[in-house]
């Protein structure tokens, strides 16, 4: 059973990345066909552009969500594809962050890093000292992680 959902994220996965690509390839024809300057349409620098206004603006400090949310694409009412997030200039910037705040993508990695904080890093956690099914590890602070955790279910 774990496998067929295993191969099914898989698949959703690589059918999202297509559609990411095409929609970039559009963007670019489209520029190109402007005779307008090539833009980075990966998600890097949208990502490095938005999120820090993000982060200090719309109260989410932690939130680092994948650059693939900034590749996003839609098609305009012309038939043209653009960015979902645009970043070219300082007001485009701004609506960015706005819209990006209230992505599910960006508040949920908000969530997990306030949960990562409370509960530590299973990364670098010592678990020499915890015997299997110990539950101290669980026992930090639940009140604290109780709403992230809500946002988690429901996100």
């Amino acid at each position: 059973m774990r496998e067929v959902t295993e191969q099914g994220l898989a698949k959703q996965r690589e059918e999202e990345s297509k559609i990411i690509q095409d929609g970039r390839q559009a963007v670019n024809a489209h520029r190109e066909e402007q005779n307008l300057e090539k833009i980075c349409t990966c998600g890097f620098h949208g990502k490095a552009v938005i999120m820090p206004l993000v982060r200090k603006h719309h109260n989410l400090p932690l939130s680092d969500p994948p650059k693939r949310i900034f590749a996003a694409t839609f098609a305009s009412s012309e038939g043209n594809t653009n960015l979902l997030f645009p970043y070219l200039t300082q007001s485009e910037e701004e609506e960015s962050a706005k819209v990006a705040s209230a992505h599910p993508e960006v508040v949920l990695s908000q969530h997990l890093a306030e949960v990562a904080m409370v509960l530590g890093n299973p990364r670098t956690l010592d678990t020499s000292s915890l015997y299997v099914r110990d539950t101290r590890f669980y026992r930090r602070r639940p009140s604290k992680l109780f709403l992230h955790f809500m946002h988690c279910q429901t996100g």
